[in-house]
């Protein structure tokens, strides 16, 4: 019995560790989200790019390098539109377009084969940035 909650305190200090680090403000002023394998991937706006990043689970940057990444929006219509990400500057990825109106976003990476995503619902405060 006392292994078992054992197991269940280390789960729990896991996943108020996680909630922590969901807090805690995205390095470059993005939305952060974590995806269902231990990674984080932070997503931000410029006037005329968009720039993901991904993170370890420590929240410590990736090397872009070997990763390729791409972003599908879903319009207010439903309708979607796949936007190619390329690497920038080492740990980022930039995609020089205008971002369309949207409902939600997937960020998808592929890191040699290991697929890592996660969902982003469209937020006012990021998208102004765009302005």
């Amino acid at each position: 019995m006392g292994a078992f909650f054992f197991i269940l305190s280390v789960n729990d200090f896991a996943q108020d560790k996680n909630k922590a680090l969901m807090n805690t403000p995205a390095p470059h002023g993005g939305q952060m989200s974590q995806t269902g394998n231990n990674y984080f991937i932070e997503l931000s706006f410029s006037t005329v790019e968009t720039y993901a990043y991904l993170y370890d689970s420590l929240v410590k940057p990736i090397s872009n390098s070997g990763i390729t990444g791409k972003i599908i929006f879903k319009g207010y219509d439903y309708t979607l539109a796949t936007v190619e990400l390329e690497p920038f500057q080492g740990y980022a990825f930039v995609a020089k377009t205008n971002v369309p109106p949207y409902l939600s976003c997937e960020v998808q990476f592929d890191l040699n084969g290991k697929k890592v995503s996660s969902q982003f619902d469209y937020s006012e405060s990021i998208a102004d940035k765009r302005k």
